[in-house]
């Protein structure tokens, strides 16, 4: 539970230590692909958990992606963090901001999602493992924005239904 102080020290430290893995790996089996993910955070001097679902989480995964991304190494973000140890508002808003948040600040193509990841050391919930899939379900939604196009059958479905007074006797589940 020691490490530097500062969010770059942080930074920093988790960079150097991705960089070692990466050449012990490329020197266990070559040419394997690598992406760095970064998991060193703050503490709670309280209960001497570690903080996940912090703003200064955010900046410090924010930080690692803008490394690797001068780097021109692949980089993946976490999401889904809580760290609260109960299944409730507080618990939402930090799960969602930690899904959503990285996706609006950066470029990065994936986060690693922990569904139902409570307090650092609290382990997991089944409830919050269900939050966390419509979460996940939502988050892919407002990512891929919203599609207006019409179903060029529309009109023809529409027709058929006004002949038999109902959408449910045409046969067509997809109207």
């Amino acid at each position: 539970m020691t490490g530097p102080e500062s969010l770059m020290g942080i930074v920093i430290h988790d960079i150097a230590l991705s960089l070692a893995g990466a050449v012990y790996v490329q020197l266990l089996k070559p040419g394997t692909n690598v992406s760095f993910s970064n998991s060193s955070t703050m503490t709670d001097m309280r209960t001497m958990q570690p903080v996940y679902a912090s703003p200064e989480y955010l900046h410090v995964q924010i930080m690692f992606y803008e490394v690797c991304l001068h780097l021109e190494l692949n980089c993946a973000l976490s999401g889904c963090f809580s760290d609260g140890i109960r299944n409730d508002y507080q618990g939402g808003f930090e799960s969602c901001l930690t899904a959503i948040a990285p996706y609006s600040i950066t470029d990065v193509e994936e986060i690693w999602c922990y569904p139902g990841h409570m307090a650092a050391f609290a382990g997991g919930s089944f409830n919050k493992i269900i939050f966390d899939e419509e979460l996940m379900i939502n988050c892919n939604r407002i990512l891929q924005g919203i599609n207006l196009s019409i179903d060029p059958l529309l009109k023809d479905k529409l027709g058929r239904s006004l002949e038999t007074k109902s959408f449910l006797k045409i046969g067509d589940v997809s109207i």
